[in-house]
């Protein structure tokens, strides 16, 4: 992505109170995005300066317009681990309002998914296994049956 449009988006977020970090992520911050891809933004919101839903909505539609390209904006606040560690791990950082908070959310997004990932990498190993064995889709029971 131009980094004229890095610098819009960050310029658009530092005025809006509520707004603590923005990152970019998907094909754009990979350098891989093409000429019809969209600019995919997670913001980490401040709840208690403001209506974040409305925001992230208003944002989207009005960066739309700034940057004629379509604009997803996910918000940091509500989406699983899995997806702030890939946000976090790949993307880029477009804005931050204080950047003590920026390292604070990052280890604790860094904290929570490795201590999760044990988890998920036995999930993997099972779904792989049933995928093998071609049990995806049935049921717990229908398989106990089977036994």
């Amino acid at each position: 992505m131009k980094k004229v449009i890095s610098e819009k988006i960050g310029k658009y977020f530092s005025k809006i109170k509520a707004v603590k970090l923005v990152y970019l992520y998907g094909s754009q911050a990979r350098n891989d995005a093409k000429e019809n891809s969209d600019i995919d933004l997670a913001v980490l919101f401040d709840d208690s300066k403001g209506d974040s839903l409305k925001i992230q909505i208003e944002s989207a539609s009005l960066l739309e317009d700034l940057l004629n390209k379509k604009i997803e904006v996910q918000n940091l606040n509500v989406i699983d681990i899995v997806f702030a560690y890939r946000v976090i791990s790949e993307g880029k950082l477009l804005y931050a309002k204080d950047q003590i908070y920026k390292v604070r959310y990052e280890e604790r997004v860094l904290r929570q998914y490795f201590d999760l990932k044990p988890l998920f990498d036995e999930f993997d190993t099972h779904l792989e296994e049933r995928a093998r064995n071609k049990l995806l889709g049935r049921t717990y029971e229908y398989l106990q049956g089977s036994l």
